[in-house]
């Protein structure tokens, strides 16, 4: 029965009960099992195993064994589903999944545990249930259900009003064994299964059996067999959900006016997810009579081909709604804009505290309600941050810094000012950084002064900008420390070139400008210059 294997711990639940929780599917029961022993390779061998943990000095017979394993449900979240071992392919499977992708947690079984003189379970109740895993394109006969108490809503007595035909439950009671659930290959399991965070895992809306209509409207929960829709178009809008939230597509196999039949577009790889829905005329409203399958096709985010999701979905959704869709996905992942703003100072102390020699001052300005002081409240203004490890490094690179500022797009705006420095090898290295809420004098007069007091204290440094009268303003402060002969200020040829050409329109004259400002010596930039000066005084002024 064992195999050189690795011994695995195994947790039996005798004659269990199985609720849905946060995480998914739980056994419950007064007494478990546990124990540890090596794979079993048969479903009859596992069974036997199972019987001599019981203990006790009568024989038990074992009945229907089943699994619970995390799988997909889309969007980053697992859940655990299900799954009943049918034959020894499965028990195999199992045993498989657990050694290479959980090996270090407990494999939980459920057991219906019975004596060999009575029953395991009491007679069938004479209800027709789908089967999850009938084939696609056969008739809606018999042969499609098994017998089931758990859907008294789908009983003999009011299935006469469903528009797809049906034949009638015989008179004499017998079981339809489903089919076995989809298990996926063992190759095909995906890289993130080897570091599963299970305290993390969690589904958003667990599923109740309320039965309430229109159900699924949200997209939160699974489809199960009986659940009702009001309308044809609460039904297309449900799947669409489902199928968003799960990040799954499908295709239309069947639709009219009284039923709606679709499937994931990965059934060809295998995928068996499949849903049936129709009118029952009498009543009025439209109820799931299928659900095939759990989908096994693990994709990991939708197609990110607009075009093609439109077309799948029949839904083009505004401007306005993808923004404001867009403006909760990024609430979702980092938090809303006033909560992060009061995370900036934990975050300047865990960066000293983690990096030590790490440079920061932060500036806040009094907040005001209306035209009252609030006293225990405080409005972000500005920060200014370097790391230790750039400081050093600076003292290594050539003697002179770029600064620029690139405006920022959050919801309050505001703008990254940033300085860099060369090194011998030509690559740039970031030095020092600051966030403010525009670029006046006043905000670079508060980088360059900390730029110049914490960074770069050396004499002779260049410092090269654009045209902006605020950084022109700023070093020519009589306290910035800017001032030659220790330091100079010199402009970005690209926007000299740039202001240049949309002044002369001349691309020849530009280059002999870049030439100029590239030549090594005085004596090749004077001789650039004096040609530009032959074509136009102007451009040399």
């Amino acid at each position: 029965m064992a195999s050189n294997s690795p011994y695995i711990v195994i947790l039996v639940y005798p004659n269990y009960r199985m609720r849905n929780g946060d995480n998914g599917v739980t056994f419950e029961c007064e007494d478990p099992i546990l124990f540890r022993t090596q794979r079993a390779e048969t479903l009859s061998d596992l069974r036997s195993l199972i019987s001599s943990k019981l203990g006790g000095s009568e024989t038990r017979k074992i009945g229907r064994v089943a699994y619970r394993l995390l799988a997909p449900m889309g969007n980053g979240v697992f859940r655990f589903q299900l799954f009943r071992l049918l034959g020894d392919e499965h028990v195999r499977v199992m045993f498989d999944v657990y050694g290479r992708i959980m090996v270090e947690q407990v494999m939980d079984l459920s057991a219906e545990v019975g004596h060999y003189d009575r029953p395991l379970a009491p007679p069938p109740i004479h209800v027709a249930v789908p089967v999850d895993e009938a084939e696609e394109g056969e008739e809606e006969s018999d042969e499609n259900y098994m017998v089931d108490s758990g859907d008294s809503d789908l009983s003999a007595s009011g299935d006469q009003d469903e528009c797809v035909p049906e034949t009638p439950v015989p008179t004499v009671a017998r079981h339809v064994l489903p089919p076995p659930h989809p298990i996926p290959a063992l190759s095909a399991v995906p890289s993130h299964y080897h570091s599963l965070d299970l305290d993390a895992m969690h589904e958003r809306t667990p599923f109740l059996d309320t039965g309430e209509e229109d159900y699924n409207l949200d997209g939160g929960v699974e489809f199960r067999v009986g659940h009702k829709f009001r309308s044809r178009e609460a039904v297309l809008q449900g799947v669409k959900n489902y199928s968003i939230h799960r990040s799954a597509e499908y295709r239309v196999i069947e639709s009219d006016r009284l039923k709606y039949h679709v499937q994931c577009r990965q059934a060809e790889n295998g995928c068996q997810w499949s849903l049936r829905v129709a009118l029952r005329q009498n009543l009025g409203y439209w109820e799931v009579r299928r659900v095939g399958g759990v989908h096994t096709c693990l994709a990991p985010t939708m197609s990110q081909d607009h075009r093609a999701v439109q077309a799948s979905y029949h839904f083009k959704p505004s401007y306005r709604k993808v923004w404001t869709a867009k403006q909760k996905a990024i609430a979702q992942i980092y938090g809303h804009w006033e909560e992060l703003y009061n995370e900036v100072p934990k975050l300047l102390q865990a960066l000293q505290s983690y990096f030590s020699g790490t440079i920061f001052v932060l500036r806040v300005k009094p907040f005001y309600d209306g035209h009252l002081l609030v006293c225990d409240y405080s409005m972000f203004d500005k920060v200014f941050w370097s790391f230790p490890s750039c400081v050093k490094a600076f003292k290594n690179c050539k003697p002179f810094v770029s600064v620029d500022g690139m405006h920022l797009y959050g919801r309050y705006g505001g703008v990254l000012l940033i300085a860099v420095a060369q090194d011998g090898n030509n690559n740039i290295l970031p030095i020092a950084f600051a966030i403010v809420e525009s670029e006046s004098t006043e905000s670079w007069s508060f980088f360059l002064t900390n730029l110049r007091h914490h960074v770069t204290p050396q004499n002779g440094l260049l410092v090269i900008s654009d045209r902006s009268q605020a950084i022109k303003a700023a070093l020519s402060a009589d306290d910035s420390g800017w001032h030659p002969p220790r330091a100079y200020h010199a402009y970005y040829i690209r926007h000299m070139a740039a202001n240049f050409m949309t002044r002369f329109k001349s691309a020849e004259d530009k280059r002999y400008l870049i030439n100029a400002a590239y030549s090594p010596n005085r004596a090749g930039y004077e001789w650039y210059m004096d040609v530009l000066r032959g074509v136009s005084p102007a451009m040399v002024d």
